[in-house]
């Protein structure tokens, strides 16, 4: 069994990536240079949590990687990523929660995705 690989083509998006160190003065965040991640896919579909009336924005988008397409595919993706400001088509958002997927064969990284608002 292999895994399903997406059409490279699917995968037109750039985003700058820089990943939060710490609070500066004033309590403005001190970040990591950025990084350029090429091939990726944002999808700007809103993901909503609750039910009804009460239901709250989640995310703004999510940012697809796939390991055998993306530029500077990340190897250390865990919690030190959350609060990294992404940089896409000029506007900045931030880094909300993460998803790291392997190939079921394999056990190599296969995808990443970013859930950012």
């Amino acid at each position: 069994m292999s895994t399903l690989q997406p059409d490279q083509a699917w995968l037109r998006d750039t985003v700058t990536v820089e990943k939060y160190l710490d609070d500066g003065d004033y309590n403005v965040g001190k970040y990591a240079d950025p990084v350029t991640l090429d091939l990726v896919r944002v999808d700007l579909t809103k993901d909503y949590a609750g039910v009804g009336n009460d239901r709250t924005i989640t995310a703004n988008a999510t940012v697809f990687l796939i390991a055998r397409y993306t530029t500077n595919f990340p190897s250390d993706i865990d919690d030190s990523w959350l609060r990294a400001r992404l940089t896409y088509k000029g506007h900045e958002y931030c880094v909300k929660d993460w998803s790291d997927y392997q190939d079921p064969d394999t056990g190599a990284p296969f995808s990443i995705e970013l859930k950012v608002i």
